[in-house]
Protein backbone atom coordinates (compact mmCIF):
# COMPACT_ATOMS: atom_id res chain seq x y z
CA UNK A 1 0.00 0.00 0.00
CA UNK A 2 2.91 2.38 0.67
CA UNK A 3 3.98 1.99 -2.95
CA UNK A 4 0.56 3.19 -4.05
CA UNK A 5 0.38 6.10 -1.61
CA UNK A 6 3.84 7.35 -2.53
CA UNK A 7 3.13 6.78 -6.24
CA UNK A 8 6.17 4.52 -6.59
CA UNK A 9 4.23 1.86 -8.49
CA UNK A 10 3.58 2.21 -12.20
CA UNK A 11 -0.09 2.75 -13.02
CA UNK A 12 -0.20 -0.12 -15.51
CA UNK A 13 0.49 -2.59 -12.69
CA UNK A 14 -2.16 -1.21 -10.35
CA UNK A 15 -5.16 -3.34 -11.45
CA UNK A 16 -3.23 -6.59 -11.04
CA UNK A 17 -1.71 -5.41 -7.78
CA UNK A 18 -5.13 -4.48 -6.39
CA UNK A 19 -6.58 -7.84 -7.45
CA UNK A 20 -3.84 -9.69 -5.56
CA UNK A 21 -4.31 -7.38 -2.59
CA UNK A 22 -8.02 -8.13 -2.33
CA UNK A 23 -7.46 -11.85 -2.85
CA UNK A 24 -4.93 -11.80 -0.02
CA UNK A 25 -7.46 -9.95 2.11
CA UNK A 26 -9.99 -12.74 1.52
CA UNK A 27 -7.41 -15.28 2.67
CA UNK A 28 -6.68 -13.17 5.75
CA UNK A 29 -10.38 -13.31 6.62
CA UNK A 30 -10.17 -17.12 6.78
CA UNK A 31 -11.37 -17.42 3.21
CA UNK A 32 -8.97 -20.27 2.42
CA UNK A 33 -11.48 -22.81 3.76
CA UNK A 34 -13.90 -21.67 1.08
CA UNK A 35 -11.37 -20.92 -1.65
CA UNK A 36 -9.54 -24.23 -1.34
CA UNK A 37 -12.16 -26.60 -2.78
CA UNK A 38 -14.04 -23.99 -4.84
CA UNK A 39 -11.39 -21.86 -6.56
CA UNK A 40 -10.71 -24.25 -9.45
CA UNK A 41 -14.42 -24.87 -10.18
CA UNK A 42 -14.92 -21.09 -10.18
CA UNK A 43 -12.19 -20.67 -12.76
CA UNK A 44 -13.61 -23.45 -14.94
CA UNK A 45 -17.28 -22.46 -14.76
CA UNK A 46 -19.02 -19.98 -12.47
CA UNK A 47 -22.30 -21.72 -11.87
CA UNK A 48 -23.49 -21.26 -8.27
CA UNK A 49 -24.76 -18.08 -6.67
CA UNK A 50 -22.10 -17.85 -3.98
CA UNK A 51 -19.27 -18.21 -6.47
CA UNK A 52 -20.83 -15.68 -8.84
CA UNK A 53 -21.23 -12.98 -6.22
CA UNK A 54 -17.81 -13.71 -4.72
CA UNK A 55 -16.00 -13.32 -8.03
CA UNK A 56 -18.10 -10.27 -8.93
CA UNK A 57 -17.42 -8.53 -5.61
CA UNK A 58 -13.71 -9.33 -5.88
CA UNK A 59 -13.50 -7.85 -9.37
CA UNK A 60 -15.51 -4.75 -8.42
CA UNK A 61 -13.44 -4.17 -5.29
CA UNK A 62 -10.11 -4.50 -7.08
CA UNK A 63 -11.25 -2.35 -10.02
CA UNK A 64 -12.54 0.36 -7.66
CA UNK A 65 -9.35 0.21 -5.66
CA UNK A 66 -7.24 0.64 -8.80
CA UNK A 67 -9.48 3.46 -10.06
CA UNK A 68 -9.15 5.44 -6.84
CA UNK A 69 -5.37 5.04 -6.72
CA UNK A 70 -4.82 5.83 -10.40
CA UNK A 71 -6.95 9.00 -10.04
CA UNK A 72 -7.84 9.38 -13.73
CA UNK A 73 -9.98 12.45 -13.00
CA UNK A 74 -6.98 14.24 -11.59
CA UNK A 75 -4.97 13.39 -14.70
CA UNK A 76 -7.73 14.77 -16.93
CA UNK A 77 -7.98 17.99 -14.89
CA UNK A 78 -4.21 18.43 -15.12
CA UNK A 79 -4.38 17.96 -18.88
CA UNK A 80 -7.21 20.50 -19.10
CA UNK A 81 -5.11 23.03 -17.21
CA UNK A 82 -2.16 22.50 -19.52
CA UNK A 83 -4.09 22.38 -22.79
CA UNK A 84 -7.33 24.34 -22.33
CA UNK A 85 -7.74 25.23 -26.02
CA UNK A 86 -7.70 21.60 -27.03
CA UNK A 87 -10.56 20.75 -24.69
CA UNK A 88 -12.56 23.90 -25.45
CA UNK A 89 -12.32 23.58 -29.23
CA UNK A 90 -15.63 23.07 -31.03
CA UNK A 91 -16.38 19.46 -31.90
CA UNK A 92 -15.80 18.13 -35.38
CA UNK A 93 -19.05 18.22 -37.35
CA UNK A 94 -20.34 14.70 -37.48
CA UNK A 95 -23.80 13.51 -38.34
CA UNK A 96 -24.96 10.58 -36.27
CA UNK A 97 -28.57 9.63 -35.54
CA UNK A 98 -29.44 9.84 -31.89
CA UNK A 99 -30.31 6.53 -30.25
CA UNK A 100 -32.36 6.51 -27.09
CA UNK A 101 -31.49 3.27 -25.30
CA UNK A 102 -34.42 3.61 -22.91
CA UNK A 103 -36.89 3.78 -25.80
CA UNK A 104 -35.49 0.78 -27.65
CA UNK A 105 -34.94 -1.47 -24.61
CA UNK A 106 -37.41 -2.01 -21.80
CA UNK A 107 -35.11 -1.72 -18.79
CA UNK A 108 -37.27 -3.70 -16.30
CA UNK A 109 -37.58 -6.56 -18.79
CA UNK A 110 -33.83 -6.55 -19.36
CA UNK A 111 -33.09 -6.69 -15.62
CA UNK A 112 -35.70 -9.41 -15.10
CA UNK A 113 -34.21 -11.45 -17.93
CA UNK A 114 -30.72 -11.21 -16.44
CA UNK A 115 -31.97 -12.31 -13.01
CA UNK A 116 -33.91 -15.24 -14.49
CA UNK A 117 -30.86 -16.29 -16.51
CA UNK A 118 -28.64 -16.25 -13.44
CA UNK A 119 -31.19 -18.20 -11.40
CA UNK A 120 -31.68 -20.78 -14.15
CA UNK A 121 -27.96 -21.23 -14.66
CA UNK A 122 -27.51 -21.66 -10.92
CA UNK A 123 -30.25 -24.04 -9.90
CA UNK A 124 -30.99 -26.07 -13.01
CA UNK A 125 -28.71 -29.11 -12.83
CA UNK A 126 -27.80 -30.27 -16.32
CA UNK A 127 -28.04 -33.99 -16.78
CA UNK A 128 -25.59 -36.05 -18.78
CA UNK A 129 -24.81 -34.22 -21.96
CA UNK A 130 -25.51 -30.76 -20.57
CA UNK A 131 -23.31 -27.67 -20.90
CA UNK A 132 -21.73 -28.65 -24.20
CA UNK A 133 -20.37 -32.07 -23.21
CA UNK A 134 -22.02 -35.39 -24.01
CA UNK A 135 -22.56 -38.33 -21.68
CA UNK A 136 -20.11 -40.46 -23.67
CA UNK A 137 -17.43 -37.78 -23.31
CA UNK A 138 -18.03 -37.55 -19.58
CA UNK A 139 -17.81 -41.33 -19.28
CA UNK A 140 -14.55 -41.42 -21.26
CA UNK A 141 -13.05 -38.69 -19.07
CA UNK A 142 -14.06 -40.57 -15.92
CA UNK A 143 -12.36 -43.72 -17.25
CA UNK A 144 -9.17 -41.77 -17.92
CA UNK A 145 -9.25 -40.51 -14.35
CA UNK A 146 -9.51 -44.14 -13.23
CA UNK A 147 -6.36 -44.96 -15.22
CA UNK A 148 -4.72 -41.97 -13.56
CA UNK A 149 -5.62 -43.48 -10.17
CA UNK A 150 -3.73 -46.66 -11.08
CA UNK A 151 -0.75 -44.66 -12.31
CA UNK A 152 -0.60 -42.77 -9.02
CA UNK A 153 -0.87 -45.94 -6.93
CA UNK A 154 1.93 -47.53 -8.96
CA UNK A 155 4.24 -44.62 -8.12
CA UNK A 156 4.56 -43.51 -11.72
CA UNK A 157 4.69 -39.93 -12.91
CA UNK A 158 1.21 -38.61 -12.29
CA UNK A 159 0.78 -35.96 -14.93
CA UNK A 160 -2.66 -34.52 -15.63
CA UNK A 161 -5.61 -36.69 -14.63
CA UNK A 162 -7.81 -35.56 -17.52
CA UNK A 163 -10.47 -34.20 -15.16
CA UNK A 164 -9.83 -30.69 -16.49
CA UNK A 165 -11.37 -31.73 -19.82
CA UNK A 166 -14.80 -31.79 -18.17
CA UNK A 167 -15.99 -28.19 -17.62
CA UNK A 168 -18.63 -29.12 -15.04
CA UNK A 169 -17.97 -28.21 -11.42
CA UNK A 170 -17.20 -30.79 -8.75
CA UNK A 171 -20.15 -32.04 -6.73
CA UNK A 172 -18.64 -35.21 -5.23
CA UNK A 173 -15.12 -36.24 -4.26
CA UNK A 174 -13.57 -39.71 -4.47
CA UNK A 175 -10.69 -40.65 -2.15
CA UNK A 176 -8.49 -43.58 -3.20
CA UNK A 177 -5.55 -43.06 -0.84
CA UNK A 178 -5.28 -40.74 2.16
CA UNK A 179 -2.31 -38.86 3.59
CA UNK A 180 -1.16 -41.87 5.67
CA UNK A 181 -0.89 -44.09 2.58
CA UNK A 182 -4.02 -46.10 3.32
CA UNK A 183 -5.76 -47.32 0.15
CA UNK A 184 -9.54 -47.50 0.31
CA UNK A 185 -11.33 -50.30 -1.51
CA UNK A 186 -14.15 -49.49 -1.91
CA UNK A 187 -13.15 -45.82 -2.32
CA UNK A 188 -14.66 -43.13 -0.12
CA UNK A 189 -17.26 -40.84 -1.67
CA UNK A 190 -17.95 -37.41 -0.15
CA UNK A 191 -20.54 -34.77 -1.03
CA UNK A 192 -18.28 -31.87 -0.09
CA UNK A 193 -14.59 -31.20 0.38
CA UNK A 194 -14.91 -30.58 4.12
CA UNK A 195 -15.82 -34.25 4.62
CA UNK A 196 -12.45 -35.42 3.30
CA UNK A 197 -10.28 -32.47 4.31
CA UNK A 198 -8.77 -34.34 7.28
CA UNK A 199 -7.83 -37.21 4.97
CA UNK A 200 -6.15 -35.17 2.24
CA UNK A 201 -5.05 -31.94 3.99
CA UNK A 202 -4.40 -32.85 7.64
CA UNK A 203 -1.97 -29.97 8.22
CA UNK A 204 -3.57 -27.46 5.88
CA UNK A 205 -1.51 -28.57 2.89
CA UNK A 206 -2.23 -31.29 0.36
CA UNK A 207 -0.21 -34.40 1.24
CA UNK A 208 1.98 -35.96 -1.46
CA UNK A 209 0.66 -39.51 -1.03
CA UNK A 210 -2.97 -38.46 -1.41
CA UNK A 211 -4.86 -39.79 -4.42
CA UNK A 212 -8.31 -38.29 -4.92
CA UNK A 213 -10.37 -36.44 -7.51
CA UNK A 214 -13.58 -34.47 -7.82
CA UNK A 215 -16.43 -35.33 -10.16
CA UNK A 216 -19.59 -33.55 -11.32
CA UNK A 217 -21.80 -36.54 -10.44
CA UNK A 218 -21.82 -39.76 -8.47
CA UNK A 219 -22.12 -41.98 -11.54
CA UNK A 220 -18.90 -40.52 -12.97
CA UNK A 221 -17.10 -41.27 -9.71
CA UNK A 222 -18.39 -44.85 -9.93
CA UNK A 223 -17.13 -45.15 -13.52
CA UNK A 224 -13.67 -43.94 -12.47
CA UNK A 225 -13.55 -46.39 -9.55
CA UNK A 226 -14.60 -49.27 -11.80
CA UNK A 227 -12.00 -48.29 -14.40
CA UNK A 228 -9.33 -48.47 -11.70
CA UNK A 229 -10.53 -51.92 -10.63
CA UNK A 230 -12.11 -50.84 -7.35
CA UNK A 231 -15.49 -51.67 -5.90
CA UNK A 232 -18.41 -49.25 -6.00
CA UNK A 233 -17.67 -46.16 -3.86
CA UNK A 234 -19.05 -45.94 -0.34
CA UNK A 235 -20.31 -42.57 0.83
CA UNK A 236 -18.47 -41.05 3.76
CA UNK A 237 -20.62 -39.51 6.51
CA UNK A 238 -19.05 -37.08 8.96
Amino acid sequence: MDLCVNQELENIFLPGFCSMYWLRLMYSLRGERWLGPYLLPILSAVRDTGAFFFVTSLCVASATHAYVIMNPRGEVRAAEDLLPPAFEAPPIPFSCPAVDFAERVHIPSLVLGILVGLAAGTYVDPGPGGRGITEDERRAIAKRVGVWFLRCLAGQHRGPSGREENPLANRVYLVIRDYSGKVYDPPLLARNFESIKKLVKPSGFLAEDVVFAGFPSQWEAAVAADSAGFQAPVERHV
